[in-house]
């Protein structure tokens, strides 16, 4: 298992806990060049969702794949994210 912290480069497949999940899709956002609200209206959903995802990692399954796929990742059971 790689961990978040051990993780730099995003084009591998990555693993990563629940407190780790929110971080690695905010960095993988940032490296897309868009913002919270750029990726909510992108996937329709609020903002605050995005964050709660991001901060908290609080989401739903299906907000996880919706999050990772716009993000160009496939999300997989437990938070693993492997590129598209």
């Amino acid at each position: 298992m790689v961990s978040y912290t051990e993780k730099a480069n995003l084009e591998e497949k990555t693993e990563v806990n629940d407190q780790q999940a929110g971080a690695f899709l905010r960095q993988a956002r940032k490296a897309k060049g868009l913002t919270r609200q750029e990726l909510a209206d992108k996937i329709g959903c609020h903002i605050n969702t995005i964050y709660n995802l991001e901060e908290r990692g609080q989401a739903s399954l299906e907000m996880w794949r919706a999050v990772a796929g716009e993000l160009g990742y496939e999300h997989q059971r437990p938070h693993i994210f492997i590129p598209k």
